[in-house]
């Protein structure tokens, strides 16, 4: 239903034209612009070219309405041939393309140019997402859909694809694939005695230093905010937090490294006040207004 819905919409803005005289695989799936043609033997009037709609419904005589998408012509010459049997004795039917939609994919979501694009063979998700003028900043921190023609769905990581570097996770395409990225947010929360608490983006969402994140948010408060012990709340893979204390004092004076860590992405920092905070209250009320959540989504 997804895939159908979604292609309904593309073409109900951006129109896609059939080719002539392509030779075809046996295991092409039908799609929609695709034209085919039936021919029932001695029996004209059951005979006739039909052309896929985008829902991929079409409407045989004495058969009715046959889903097409992403059947084979034989798949559909066996539908055909049980549907009409019940008028004709051993129907003799021969189904062919007549004309082939142009190979084409779907590029839409969270890129900079969403649409449909000329299919290349052999291509992957990340040459399709480049071909779309890439994704919308931000975005390594993205799921990625691959929606098929036969109805059947793959999701990819775009982040183990592209930061990570695992290139068994780019997955091929194929032409009438449908390529949908979802956005997710690649924030920390810098909070407590700082100018300007709040949410700051991850530049593609790399990490950054502890100092990078607190100079994101304009540096402490100079009359209240203490870099003697700095919070950082992270919430690991599995869901579960963890909790540490910097001194960014040292860092400062004597360029201790351990007391400069990378935060990333759902990291929440806090400064705090006093020398001698209640960092036990201070992490209730941060679990309690659910702030770690709205990072990730």
């Amino acid at each position: 239903m997804r895939i159908r819905l979604v292609i309904l919409l593309c073409c109900a803005f951006l129109g896609i034209a059939p080719v002539v005289g392509q030779t075809i695989s046996p295991i092409y799936p039908l799609g929609p612009e695709d034209v085919v043609s039936v021919t029932v033997l001695k029996h004209p009037e059951f005979s006739g070219e039909f052309l896929i709609p985008p829902d991929g419904m079409v409407n045989f005589p004495v058969v009715g309405k046959v889903m097409v998408n992403g059947k084979t012509t034989a798949e559909l010459t066996d539908v055909l041939v049980k549907g009409l049997s019940t008028r004709l004795k051993a129907p003799e039917v021969t189904v062919t393309l007549k004309s082939q939609r142009l190979q084409r994919i779907y590029v839409l979501g969270a890129v900079k140019t969403p649409g449909i694009l000329d299919y290349k063979a052999g291509w992957r998700v990340t040459e399709a997402l480049a071909a779309a003028g890439g994704t919308l900043d931000n975005t390594l921190q993205a799921d990625v859909t691959i929606l098929h023609v036969d109805g059947t769905a793959t999701d990819l990581n775009l982040g183990a694809i592209l930061r990570e570097g695992k290139v068994g996770a780019d997955a091929k395409l194929a032409a009438g694939d449908v390529v949908m990225v979802q956005k997710h947010y690649a924030r920390i929360a810098v909070l407590g005695f700082v100018n300007k608490p709040g949410y700051y983006d991850l530049e593609d969402g790399k990490p950054l230093r502890l100092t990078d994140a607190i100079g994101m948010a304009g540096g402490t408060d100079i009359k209240r905010g203490q870099l003697g012990e700095v919070a950082v709340l992270h919430t690991r893979e599995d869901g579960k937090q963890e909790r540490k204390v910097y001194n960014l004092e040292k860092f400062l004076r004597k360029a201790e490294m351990k007391q400069n860590p990378e935060v990333v992405a759902g990291d929440v920092i806090y400064v705090p006040e006093t020398k001698k905070p209640d960092w036990t209250t201070i992490f209730q009320v941060i679990s309690s207004i659910g702030i770690t959540g709205s990072l990730l989504k």
